[in-house]
């Protein structure tokens, strides 16, 4: 066996060649002037290492910038002395580790290499099999069905992509052709009517499928079975009254109804295309074909919302109790069979919220609807003249009117010494059902009253300092 580069060196140097401490104690007992030993650590900046040498307790530090380098814990190394001082011989080194992981890279390469080369041995020899194996399965198979004959032992089957070549005592009527294609698979049958091969049709009242034990029948225009196992089914159309099923996948349903107890899917869309409706989590929303949002409704923390982007108005309807609820951009309006709610203070059955375009002066509201039984109005207004605000109740019926008296008395004394007394105003209210729902308010001649120290004071114009904030009417 060739020896390593080191073992070389240990046998210059008057080793056995072998690492191990057995060695390195033969050297050291022939030469007081040489040890052996193991590098425990290294600084290579400073070029120093710490050395245990054999059989001593205690390590010892050598100064060698080279070494220092070239040298890492762990290391085996050999020391000589020169003159009074020892260092450190790089080309003697010991290292074990390195003689035996050569030792050994080189017995797992060997191994390698014997295994890689049988099994390309055994790789080679299946290839020579298979190669040989396609002519012989050929030539069998056509060997075995040329020599069949049906049951009458008068005609014989031929297979293969070729027209058979007629035997000794030629063809006979009846005799089958299985064509096969560039494939090996059956494209055709054919039978031979005595002059041409001619497409084979069988005809039979049922066909036995094996394993179907009698309840599988194949007939005109139908095939009658408790299964059909297949990895797809392609048709232009399926026609049954019923698909039973796991699982129904397919591109498209094209089906006047489906009926389920549950229907999974990503997103249900109309058929012209117009939009669709998704569901998630708690919310319902109502798209178009663009997926912008047509209407939602969600639950958030007990509280259902309601959102109708492009509506004017949201009509909840219960025919059967003759209840309903409508929002609009111009109020609410609610409608049931008894009162339970209160309308600003106010208790009703039904009402409907309206706010005046103008605050002091006259104004008409065209609305979407009344309270079917409106029998009352409130308007409430304010006085900043006084710091107050107020409200008046009076009865009034569709299609009728009532005149109505504002007024807000409050006294107290201003910083001139007057006192005031407040504002007093007359209006009509009336409620056209002619042409639509429309509530007019006509604003009279507001007044505000004052008490001064030299004779009273009565304001014909106080502006915005008496006006109407809301009119709602009730029923």
């Amino acid at each position: 066996m060739e020896m390593s580069e080191i073992q070389a060196a240990r046998l210059l140097l008057g080793g056995d060649g072998r690492a191990g401490q057995a060695a390195s104690r033969q050297v050291g007992q022939e030469s007081a002037s040489v040890r052996y030993g193991e590098v425990k650590s290294v600084d290579a900046e400073a070029g120093t290492m710490t050395v245990l040498l054999d059989g001593q307790a205690r390590e010892i530090t050598l100064t060698d910038a080279t070494a220092s380098t070239r040298l890492k814990a762990g290391d085996r190394v050999k020391i000589v002395k020169q003159g009074q001082s020892w260092v450190i011989d790089l080309a003697g080194g010991i290292s074990r580790a390195l003689d035996t992981a050569v030792n050994e890279a080189s017995a797992r390469m060997d191994a390698h290499d014997q295994a890689m080369a049988q099994q390309q041995a055994a790789i080679e020899a299946a290839q020579a099999e298979l190669a040989g194996m396609d002519g012989k399965i050929s030539d069998a198979v056509d060997t075995a069905i040329s020599q069949l004959e049906t049951p009458d032992g008068g005609n014989r089957i031929y297979a293969g992509a070729d027209e058979p070549t007629p035997p000794k005592d030629g063809l006979k009527a009846g005799d089958l052709w299985y064509q096969t294609n560039a494939s090996g698979q059956i494209a055709a049958v054919k039978v031979w009517n005595g002059t041409v091969w001619n497409g084979y049709d069988m005809v039979a009242n049922s066909i036995l499928v094996a394993g179907s034990v009698g309840s599988t029948l194949i007939a005109d225009g139908a095939v009658t079975t408790s299964k059909i196992t297949s990895g797809a089914v392609k048709a232009d159309q399926i026609a049954a009254n019923t698909i039973t099923g796991k699982k129904i996948k397919a591109k498209s349903v094209d089906v006047n109804s489906i009926a389920s107890g549950d229907i999974y899917c990503k997103r249900l869309t109309a058929t012209d295309g117009a939009g669709y409706t998704e569901m998630t989590g708690s919310k319902l929303e109502m798209l178009d074909s663009d997926s912008k949002r047509l209407f939602a409704i969600h639950i958030d923390s007990g509280t259902c919302f309601m959102n109708a982007v492009k509506a004017d108005k949201i009509l909840i309807n219960t025919l059967t109790s003759g209840a309903s609820l409508s929002f609009s951009k111009n109020g609410h309006i609610f409608s049931s069979v008894n009162p339970g709610f209160m309308v600003n203070g106010v208790s009703a059955v039904e009402s409907f919220a309206v706010t005046p375009d103008s605050a002091t002066g006259s104004f008409s509201k065209r609305l979407d609807a009344l309270p079917p039984n409106l029998s009352f109005a409130v308007v409430y207004y304010k006085c900043t003249y006084t710091g107050t605000v107020g409200s008046v109740k009076f009865p009034i019926t569709r299609s009728g009117s009532a005149n109505v008296v504002l007024k807000e008395l409050t006294a107290f004394e201003s910083a001139d010494g007057s006192i005031a007394v407040g504002c007093v105003e007359n209006i009509a209210v009336s409620v056209d059902t002619a042409t639509g729902f429309t509530l007019t308010v006509t604003r009279g001649n507001p007044y505000r009253f004052a008490v001064k120290p030299l004779g009273n004071s009565i304001n014909a114009n106080p502006g915005s300092q008496f006006a109407i904030t809301q009119v709602t009417l009730c029923g």
